[in-house]
């Protein structure tokens, strides 16, 4: 399996359902074994990161990639049209 560890590494198509699950996360079901990962990923040292992006690089790579965005990741939440963003005059 080849390592992706760049977000443009990704297809739209992975990029965009990777960014629903985030969303779902922060807005969402809290229940989720990926609602779970995430808050993982979030309180995890940065030597569990390193194990969790083994097993679950795409989740770390849009974990990060949001963390960029501004308003913590409403302009990626935007330019992907999901959730309360999917509307075409938002």
């Amino acid at each position: 399996m080849t390592k992706r560890y760049c977000w443009s590494d990704y297809s739209y198509d992975e990029q965009k359902k990777l960014v629903q699950d985030i969303y779902y996360w922060q807005y969402g079901d809290q229940l989720s074994f990926t609602s779970v990962l995430f808050t993982l990923i979030q309180k995890s040292s940065p030597e569990n990161l390193s194990k969790i992006r083994q097993g679950f690089e795409s989740h770390v790579q849009v974990y990060i990639q949001w963390q960029l965005e501004e308003e913590c990741g409403d302009a990626l939440f935007k330019a992907y049209r999901v959730g309360k963003f999917a509307r075409k005059d938002v």
